[in-house]
C-alpha cells in the first residue's frame, strides 16, 4: 500500500522560515511562484509545477514553499530530494509536526521503514492530532507485517478521529470489526 501523498501543512502562503535574511526587493516573488506552482500541479504538470515550487524555495519562500517542493518531488518519486527540502526544516525545529510527517512520508515512500515509524511517532508526540500520521503509522506497520501494531495504531484512529471516513477501511484492513469496504488506500 502506498502512503498519503498529499502533505499536510501546505498553505499558499509563503512564509520565511525563521532566521533566514529577507529577499531582495529586485528579487522574484516567491509567493507568485508558489501561487503558479500550485495551480500547477492542479493541472497535472507535475515538472513544471516542481519548477515553480524550486523557485519559489530559492527567492526565499520559507517554510510553505519547502513543504510544497518537498510534497512534489514525493509525488514525483524523488524521495531523496524530499528528503533534502525536508531534513533542514526538522533540524531548525524538532517540534514542527507538519514538517515531522512530511519527513515521515518521504521515508515511508523511499521504503524506509525505521525512519518512517519513527517520524510518524515523534509528528504524533508533538501534535497527536495529526491524524494523516496514525492513519499511515497503521498502514505502515500493516504493510511490514507488523499487525499487532497496526491494529493498534487502527483503533487508536479510529478512536482519536472517528469523524474520519478512512476509519472503517483501516480497521478492515489491518483485521478490526469496522465496517467492510475496499482495500484502504492510504490518503491524506
Amino acid at each position: 500500500m502506498l502512503a498519503a501523498w498529499l502533505l499536510v501543512g501546505c498553505g499558499a502562503k509563503a512564509e520565511p522560515v525563521p532566521g533566514e535574511q529577507p529577499t531582495d526587493l529586485g528579487a522574484p516573488d516567491p509567493q507568485s511562484h508558489l501561487e503558479r506552482s500550485l495551480a500547477l500541479e492542479q493541472a497535472g504538470d507535475l515538472a513544471a509545477a516542481f519548477v515553480e515550487a524550486e523557485a519559489a524555495v530559492a527567492a526565499g519562500g520559507g517554510r510553505d514553499a519547502v513543504i510544497h517542493a518537498a510534497k512534489l518531488a514525493i509525488l514525483r518519486k524523488d524521495h531523496d530530494t524530499a528528503l533534502a527540502f525536508v531534513r533542514p526544516l526538522v533540524e531548525a525545529d524538532p517540534t514542527d509536526a507538519v514538517a515531522l510527517y512530511n519527513l515521515a512520508l518521504a521515508h515511508q515512500h523511499k521504503g524506509d521503514y525505521n525512519e518512517a515509524r519513527n517520524g510518524y511517532l515523534a509528528a504524533l508526540k508533538t501534535d497527536p492530532k495529526q491524524a494523516d500520521a496514525r492513519y499511515n503509522l497503521a498502514v505502515l506497520c500493516f504493510d511490514r507485517g507488523i499487525h499487532e501494531e497496526a491494529r493498534h495504531h487502527a483503533a487508536r484512529f479510529r478512536s482519536s478521529f472517528a469523524d474520519d471516513p478512512r476509519g472503517p477501511a483501516l480497521e478492515h484492513m489491518v483485521g478490526g470489526l469496522g465496517a467492510a469496504s475496499p482495500s484502504a488506500v492510504p490518503v491524506p
